[in-house]
């Protein structure tokens, strides 16, 4: 190992290209960081960890700090943080406050901003954007086109993608998939094996989980439940402290609010206590 050899100017940054030119980043106060290819660039406002690699053409800028990987054509700037273990490669941006923690990966053209934290083995990937205060964790995945701001939080092994988005206090976990053009919002929680699709939207304090499905142009809101085997698809509306659950299926434009309980199909409108189709 060379780590601590500052007239070696060669290193081999284990990417199958064998030892390239590269120089120690020498910090502020004289410290000697980590390994820099010469195709990088690392402004001298950075801080490079020692065990830190960056190499490709990637760029570091401002006020980043580096203890982790940057490569390929990937860029750090202002005050994010890249810890030890976690991976910025390909064309992806990490940007203002934000944190990459090991060993998380941000790769493709993913922009990752504001003072969103994406930590343990969680990917954000393809065309993918999380800003805000936004937390990804655990192996979830954030990718495709989705975007995942505000506070909102997506961890365990969820993934959100295509163009969906999850903002403000939403949850998004367990093995939950969000996709298409769906919205979660609010303080929604989407966990278990449910899926949410297509241009539905879970807004308020709704729950949909277990084997749930949300689909179509689908509204699930206030504090409404949609759990176990159900679906709700169509333009249908589930709202208020409605519970739908079991095998039930609702579709159509059917309302349920005033706290229905359904568990069997329901294609019709739903008002003072029941189902009219």
């Amino acid at each position: 190992m060379d780590f601590f050899s500052p007239e070696t100017d060669t290193h081999d940054f284990l990417e199958g290209n064998g030892r390239v030119p590269a120089h120690r980043h020498l910090n502020k106060g004289g410290a000697l960081g980590g390994w820099v290819a010469d195709s990088a660039y690392v402004e001298a406002t950075c801080w490079i960890s020692h065990r830190a690699e960056i190499f490709g053409n990637a760029r570091i800028l401002g006020n980043a700090w580096i203890m982790g990987k940057v490569r390929d054509n990937a860029e750090v700037s202002g005050d994010a943080v890249v810890w030890h273990g976690a991976v910025v490669a390909d064309d992806a941006r990490v940007g203002e406050r934000a944190v990459i923690a090991g060993p998380a990966v941000v790769s493709g053209e993913a922009v990752v901003d504001g003072e969103a934290v994406i930590e343990g083995g969680a990917r954000v990937c393809g065309a993918a954007n999380v800003s805000g205060a936004a937390n990804v964790r655990g192996t979830s995945t954030v990718c495709e086109e989705a975007y995942v701001g505000g506070c909102a939080v997506v961890r365990g092994a969820a993934t959100v993608r295509g163009k969906a988005r999850v903002v403000g206090n939403a949850v998004v976990f367990g093995s939950a998939v969000v996709s298409g053009n769906a919205v979660i919002q609010g303080h929604a929680y989407v966990a278990g094996n449910a899926e949410v699709c297509d241009h539905a939207v879970c807004d308020g304090d709704a729950t949909v989980c277990g084997n749930a499905r949300v689909s179509g142009h689908a509204e699930v809101g206030e504090d409404a439940v949609v759990a176990e085997h159900a679906s709700v698809g169509g333009h249908a509306k589930v709202r208020g402290e409605s519970k739908v659950c079991g095998m039930a299926r609702v579709s159509g434009d059917v309302t349920l609010e005033d706290g229905i309980f359904i568990d069997r199909e329901a294609n019709g409108i739903a008002v003072e206590g029941e189902v009219r189709s």
